[in-house]
């Protein structure tokens, strides 16, 4: 058998310290299909990332905080005028 080395890679939420996927935090939605020809789709993409000055490895965001975070935004959304 001989020495086999395994690599173990444990990602947690730094919010909540639950396990979860390296990529949780990304977001990505289609916005279109493209135009028939050669140009591809087109998506809205972004990372949810958690920011404290202590305490955070990496930032990462697990998908149930994510959920919770970005339900509590558009709350706080809700009546604000988005007039460019």
């Amino acid at each position: 058998m001989g020495v086999e080395i395994v690599k173990c890679e444990v990602v947690t939420c730094d919010i909540c310290n639950q396990l979860c996927g390296k990529h949780d935090g990304h977001i990505k939605e289609m916005v279109n299909a493209g135009d028939g020809r050669d140009v591809g789709p087109a998506y809205v993409k972004a990372t949810l990332t958690f920011y404290q000055p202590y305490g955070c490895s990496n930032g990462l965001v697990c998908t149930d905080c994510k959920i919770k975070y970005l339900e509590s935004h558009l709350k706080a959304q809700k009546g604000v005028s988005h007039a460019v």
